[in-house]
């Protein structure tokens, strides 16, 4: 007898944005004082997991969600990966990115690795990226791109010293419009977005602390306009996903480590 084989369903692209260090109360669905339209849209129309917990640091988290697995098994259960130190998540474990490029998606990330970078075999484009922009290390500068003296921005292995003096959501913004312009419909996109914001130190653009007069701490004024820099940047992304006709096939994903 014929047999009718039915068209395999559409691969959806994927958006996984990772804030650092942002906080339960540090965003305006949960706190109305900050200003995180954008989120606060997304979470409207989506699904909120609010009964969901992950490692409060960095390296712990970041890698349990690129592996699957609990960071006591990639032994970093003791705290987060430093500069200089010789290690990085085990080369022998698979990455979500190699998983979804096996599969067929063109992989990116832009922002944060911090997974270690003792190796060159530990860095992004080895493990499952097909492009890597952005820096390595735990945290630096938002501006200069420093950490202890020294500069950490690369496009892929390419060192960018052009990026010192421009704020580095910005430069993000810029290369996830070129991502997301210049990619390939017809073949599923995987876009890893671990932004700084809102990491230490506290510095973002004058117009966006000055978005919270009502908010007398210096500190928290600056770290509010920080979240709120962060937000136009997703929301940005939406926009551009809605702009190139892909946001309908698409999942977007936002948490914290």
């Amino acid at each position: 007898p014929a047999v009718v084989q039915a068209e395999s369903p559409k691969k959806l692209n994927i958006v996984f944005v990772v804030a650092d260090d942002l906080g339960w109360n540090d965003i305006g669905f949960n706190n109305p004082q900050i200003r995180t339209p954008h989120l606060d849209q997304l979470a409207r129309e989506g699904v909120i997991l609010n009964q969901n917990y992950v490692q409060p640091l960095c390296s712990p988290s970041r890698a349990s969600l690129m592996t699957g697995v609990y960071p006591f098994r990639l032994g970093l259960q003791h705290g987060v990966i430093l500069r200089g130190q010789p290690v990085c998540v085990p080369l022998n474990r698979t990455l979500l990115p190699e998983v979804l490029q096996r599969a067929g998606y063109a992989t990116h990330i832009v922002g944060k690795w911090h997974m270690g970078f003792c190796d060159w075999r530990c860095t992004p484009t080895y493990r499952g990226f097909d492009t890597f922009y952005g820096f390595l290390n735990s945290m630096e500068e938002y501006y200069t791109k420093t950490y202890h003296g020294g500069f950490d921005f690369r496009d892929q292995k390419r060192v960018v010293r052009s990026a010192n003096g421009t704020y580095s959501t910005y430069l993000y913004t810029e290369r996830i419009r070129k991502i997301i312009r210049e990619h390939d419909t017809s073949q599923p996109l995987f876009l890893y977005l671990p932004f700084q914001n809102v990491h230490e130190p506290l510095e973002v653009p004058k117009n966006y602390s000055e978005l919270y007069p009502n908010i007398h701490d210096k500190d928290r004024k600056i770290f509010s306009g920080m979240v709120t820099a962060l937000d136009d940047a997703v929301g940005d992304v939406v926009a551009n996903l809605k702009s190139r006709g892909i946001y309908n096939n698409t999942l977007i994903v936002f948490t914290a480590d």
